[in-house]
């Protein structure tokens, strides 16, 4: 073989290898991004929504005006998670606000806990 059909050659034996070794499907392994509605609230340094639905898959990071009028009409539940990453979305003046967020679902034991990527206001009151 001559220098070049070497190298055409290593490259289709090198490229074939790295295409089969790609997953063809997303994995599991992810966490999920999902989307919930609660109240939020501060306890001590931890920022969390409380009265929080279950969390739903979201297949967007951000809300849409559409979503937010959306989440406005959903009922609050009774759970508790931990948002994380939220100091970025300035949350002081939203406390007791019903709120919807997404990001990505964190589960480790007993708590649950969201790293957000949106965060809006849907109501100025948590009445459920």
């Amino acid at each position: 073989m001559d220098r070049l059909t070497s190298i055409v050659w290593l490259l289709a034996v090198v490229g074939g290898a790295s295409a089969q070794s790609q997953p063809s499907k997303p994995s599991s392994d992810l966490p999920p991004l999902v989307e919930v509605v609660g109240c939020l609230s501060q306890t001590g340094a931890n920022w969390v929504l409380a009265n929080a639905s279950d969390p739903a898959p979201s297949t967007t990071s951000f809300t849409t005006p559409e979503a937010v009028k959306a989440a406005a009409e959903k009922p609050l539940g009774t759970g508790q998670i931990r948002l994380l990453g939220i100091a970025p979305f300035s949350p002081d003046g939203h406390k007791g606000h019903k709120m919807v967020v997404r990001g990505l679902l964190i589960k480790s034991g007993s708590e649950t806990r969201i790293n957000l990527s949106s965060l809006q206001m849907v109501a100025e009151t948590c009445a459920k």
